[in-house]
């Protein structure tokens, strides 16, 4: 289920009104504009991730998409011939962050040495109010941008717009609203 509703859009965005057709379009392309740029993905979904460990940090591991609703298997020493299935006690972790601590030992180090089998994300109903808010101005900046990519100024008619500086996928704004919400990277 995506994380805004065209019915939403319609009623918060003044760009989609006349292009209600692009909306269910322009809604999967804002996610995965936000997607891309946080490094992880918002909607609520099950993975299956293989994690590298080093040597200088065999205490915790970061899984790529936050908030975990649920951990289904952890495997150590995932590359070896009999991986390791850990039990629920033998792990703990922080559903905000997706850091998850082995009790009282260490993560093998490797490649793809940890396995953790997950579901996470943001529902409809579980979407915080900022992240939504976010989301919808990147709905409205893709209906309302629409072929004016890295354009800065036009002039039609006699009348004139300036769009704002895009060094990336997004706007500037629209990165700074995201940074907050950016996957974290220890290490």
């Amino acid at each position: 289920m995506p994380l805004l509703t065209a019915s939403y859009i319609r009623l918060w965005v003044p760009q989609a009104a006349g292009n209600e057709d692009l909306i269910p379009d322009a809604i999967v392309e804002a996610v995965g504009l936000a997607n891309q740029y946080c490094g992880r993905e918002f909607e609520h979904a099950e993975h299956d991730e293989y994690i590298d460990v080093d040597r200088d940090d065999q205490s915790r591991v970061i899984v790529r998409h936050a908030p975990v609703t649920s951990v289904t298997a952890v495997y150590n020493d995932a590359q070896d011939a009999s991986p390791t299935l850990l039990g629920s006690a033998d792990y703990s972790y922080d559903p905000e962050t997706g850091v998850v601590q082995y009790n009282d030992s260490y993560w093998a180090v490797g490649m793809r040495s940890v396995r953790i089998q997950y579901t996470a994300g943001y529902t409809t109903l579980t979407l915080p109010p900022e992240l939504k808010l976010i989301l919808r101005q990147i709905v409205a900046w893709v209906i309302g941008g629409r072929g004016d990519v890295g354009v800065s100024h036009t002039s039609a008619d006699g009348l004139s717009q300036t769009r704002e500086n895009q060094p990336g996928i997004l706007p500037a704004s629209l990165c700074a609203a995201l940074n907050p919400w950016r996957r974290p990277c220890y290490g």
